[in-house]
């Protein structure tokens, strides 16, 4: 449990941009170094898929969540406490000890590009993050070529109609529609 507690330590003292950024942290820590089945976690990329699922359905910051599900995994009520914990404890003591530099240097030149550059990142995390989940799901676990036109034919579809429309609650009630199409046809 202490080396699962590092971990999250970790995971919360490099993940920038909340929560969805560190989606892709905790997946290459966790599952492509092998530390899962190392600490004796019964989980795959599949249950991790699952897990950013549910993380994201569930109120509250998805990287809490996420370090709550995977606590819980681990320990039950007391894995899931310990691990949000020391997950949001980077976060609150760098926020605590930077918030009064940060504010007398906000409109400063090299503050401004700081934070520029921060955003450029934690965009292309996010974008890899979900290219991974749309492969893993349109590509890997599809084994027939109709599945794989039909998944994809969905993803371009809703890229293309928020590119258009850039509005997120149509592109989430789009989406849940689909799903549910694609539930009652496939499944």
């Amino acid at each position: 449990m202490i080396k699962l507690i590092l971990i999250f330590v970790y995971i919360g003292t490099f993940t920038i941009g909340g929560g969805a950024s560190g989606i892709a942290l905790i997946q290459q820590v966790l599952f492509e170094n092998g530390i899962v089945n190392e600490l004796g976690l019964n989980l795959n990329q599949n249950d991790f898929f699952a897990i950013i699922a549910i993380s994201e359905s569930t109120p509250g910051p998805i990287g809490i969540n996420m370090a709550s599900f995977i606590g819980f995994f681990k320990r039950g009520l007391i894995g899931a406490f310990l691990i949000s914990s020391f997950y949001a404890l980077p976060s609150f003591l760098i926020l605590s000890l930077g918030y009064n530099f940060i504010k007398g240097n906000l409109n400063k030149n090299y503050m401004k590009n700081i934070l520029k550059y921060v955003k450029i990142s934690i965009v292309g995390i996010i974008y890899s993050v979900v290219i991974k989940i749309a492969f893993s799901e349109i590509i890997m676990n599809s084994n027939e070529l109709e599945n794989i036109i039909l998944n994809t034919s969905i993803f371009l579809g809703l890229f293309i109609l928020y590119r258009k429309y850039q509005n997120p609650l149509l592109l989430i009630l789009i989406a849940v529609l689909a799903g549910s199409i694609y539930n009652v046809i496939i499944i």
